[in-house]
């Protein structure tokens, strides 16, 4: 079945193209509400100067184009209570969703998640693919945290190479320094200088060894057949190392990592002085709000009491009388954890 409003088809059944129970236009003088407020680039609300209301964004654009080619009169509405839509701990919803359960409005042009909770008591016209997002968890980068400069930052130096390989290096440089010396001590007087033999003792031996690991070279070097065989393997595991250790060190600059002060929502609720922001009436709410996990219901009971909690609205963009534009300045403490929750 195709029937065609406007420049818009209408497909599927349960469509009326004229005054009846399942089509009203909606006339001037009863025109639909609208509620909306502040989602990124998809609806935008500012106040003018003299108190009204303009919207803006993507979304609002696609819904003027809907309601003039079906005809529909309306009017935007401000919502009485800020926030996407979440259930309190009466379980009434507040947000745009609590606008619709109330009666408040008829239609949320808004960009929500449909949820079961929330489709228990609003229904959704369709899911409409318009981007990807995930929950995420962001923590305060602060000059408090950062650590001052101390000998263990240089030991940063050894993380290219593990502790197995440091370890066998270093036993790899007693031995051949040990070999070096017996080749050279128990060699006979014609194979190998005598003034070598009596420069290059214990420590000179693995001194010399140590210069093969980092590139540099002798200033004498043995005559004799087991010397110079010695010296080989030093210079060989020296160019074996030095090329692991230069890859592995490029690959840790080029990868940004970043200490992580916690790692999970119980190390947050232990925290006794820490803070949580996050956008009122989230989605996430609902799911904390119904959790069998003990930290989660106690994030939802945080965000009800507001007990160390600093919310963060959506609402309207207020303009100075001048047409310029207010700055908001929030002061939060530098430990705090914020949520992208829709």
């Amino acid at each position: 079945m195709e029937e065609r409003r406007g420049a818009l088809t209408l497909l599927g059944p349960g469509w009326s193209t004229g005054p009846g129970p399942e089509w009203s236009p909606w006339s001037p003088d009863q025109p639909l509400r609208v509620v909306a407020i502040n989602s990124s680039s998809y609806i935008s609300v500012e106040q003018r100067p003299d108190g009204s209301l303009a919207y803006g964004g993507s979304l609002f654009q696609l819904w003027q184009v809907v309601a003039k080619e079906l005809g529909l009169s309306y009017e935007m509405v401000a919502p009485l209570t800020d926030g996407f839509g979440s259930q309190d701990g009466n379980g009434t919803w507040t947000g745009v969703i609590g606008d619709l359960v109330r009666g408040h409005a008829d239609l949320a042009l808004q960009r929500l998640t449909a949820t079961p909770q929330r489709a228990a008591v609003v229904d959704f016209l369709d899911d409409v693919p318009i981007d990807f997002w995930s929950p995420k968890y962001f923590v305060r980068r602060d000059t408090a945290v950062t650590p001052p400069l101390s000998p263990m930052m240089f030991a940063s130096l050894l993380r290219p190479l593990g502790a197995d390989v440091w370890w066998t290096l270093a036993a790899a440089l007693l031995a051949l320094s040990l070999v070096l010396r017996l080749s050279l001590r128990f060699n006979s007087a014609r194979a190998e200088d005598g003034r070598l033999v009596r420069d290059m003792g214990w420590g000179s031996c693995l001194f010399a060894m140590v210069m093969t690991i980092v590139g540099q070279g002798w200033n004498r070097t043995p005559q004799s057949l087991a010397g110079r065989t010695v010296t080989i393997f030093g210079w060989f595991l020296g160019i074996l190392i030095c090329n692991n250790y230069t890859a592995n060190l490029m690959s840790f600059l080029a990868v940004p990592r970043v200490s992580r002060p916690i790692s999970s929502i119980r190390e947050f609720v232990e925290q006794p002085d820490w803070t949580l922001a996050m956008h009122k009436g989230a989605q996430k709410l609902n799911d904390f709000r119904s959790s069998t996990d003990p930290d989660e219901r106690e994030m939802y009971r945080r965000s009800i009491t507001g007990d160390r909690l600093a919310e963060r609205g959506h609402g309207i963009t207020r303009r100075l009388p001048q047409d310029r534009p207010a700055v908001c300045a929030e002061q939060y403490d530098p430990r705090m954890l914020f949520q992208i929750l829709f």
